[in-house]
Formats: C-alpha cells, structure tokens, sequence
C-alpha cells in the first residue's frame, strides 16, 4: 500500500500543478453589463444598438461593436411600447432588431406541476419506506418462539465449540458443566 502510494503521490502533484496553471492562464469571460432602460433608450436613439432579445423581461442587448449588454422591463406592457414611452425615436428603432423568444412549453408545464408533484413525491417516499420497515417487522414478529439454534455435525472439528471456546466468568462455566453432567 505504501509502495503505491509512493508512486501515485508524485503524479497526483503533477495533476495538481498542471491544473494550477491552466486556472492561472484562463480567460475570464466578460459578464454583460446591467443597463437601465434610459440608458437602452438613448443608445438606441445614437444608432448604438443591433438587436435586443427579449426572454419574458429580461432583455439582451446587443450593441454594434460586438458588447452584450442586460436590461430589464416592465411586466405588463411590450417592449416596444415602453420604448415609445421613453421617447424612442422611431426609425432608430425600426433599424434594431428585435427578436421575442417564448418560454419553451416544458419549463412551463414543470414550473407548473412541480409545486404539487414535489409533496405527493415526498409523501410517497415517505410512506414506502414505512410500510417496508412494517412488512419486515410483521414477518419478524411472529417468529418469537422460534429457536435459532443450529445443529452441528460433531464430526466437524472446525466448527465445534467447546467450554475453552466460551469467553466469560469461571463460575458461569462449571455451572454450565453441572448442567451438562446432570
């Protein structure tokens, strides 16, 4: 175990360095900015937007030179509209694209389902394991009177026991002696 040990140790150091340094040369990404939407409404005003992805209410904006960029907006109206109330002019935004993604079908069925689905799924569980453990503590609760003794062949030496075998107090064995004698 320690010769295998020895060998290891110097590779799993090795794993350890090379990993070390792939972490220290690693590029960090660029999160995009958080940007409220006057300050959306005055980039696309100085032609500074290309796209904005709308995803329920969160924005992603995509600027001309390439930076992403996150924005917010308001529940109940659209986006264009929010736009026109912040004074969009309208031909900067006719030249963004603007693109609505849909919530897919089974993120909604799930965000749905599963505040009901999580408790019955619980309780199920729960009620498995205690009709297990009942069924088991049924099929041992009759079997009280049952000995467990096993009956051993005196021709196998391996498994006989004798008095030298029994750990314990002195007396207790010359009592069990008497008994046998008797």
């Amino acid at each position: 175990m320690q010769k295998t040990t020895k060998n290891l140790s110097p590779w799993i150091l090795v794993l350890f360095l090379c990993a070390g340094i792939a972490l220290l040369y690693q590029v960090p990404e660029k999160k995009p900015e958080n940007i409220s939407l006057s300050e959306l409404v005055s980039q696309i005003n100085q032609g500074q937007v290309q796209s904005i992805v709308v995803e329920g209410n969160a924005l992603t904006i995509t600027k001309n030179d390439g930076v992403t960029a996150k924005a917010s907006k308001e529940n109940e109206a659209s986006l264009t509209e929010t736009l026109a109330n912040y004074g969009t002019e309208k031909d900067k935004l006719a030249a963004v694209a603007i693109t609505v993604k849909e919530p897919s079908g089974a993120a909604f069925w799930f965000a749905t389902l599963l505040p009901f689905l999580l408790p019955v799924l619980i309780i199920s569980v729960f009620l498995w394991f205690m009709f297990r453990q009942a069924s088991r503590g049924n099929a041992q609760a009759l079997s009280f009177g049952l000995s467990r003794a096993r009956i051993l062949d005196p021709k196998e030496k391996r498994k006989r026991i004798t008095f030298k075998d029994v750990a314990g107090s002195e007396e207790a064995k010359l009592e069990l002696e008497e008994v046998v004698d008797f």
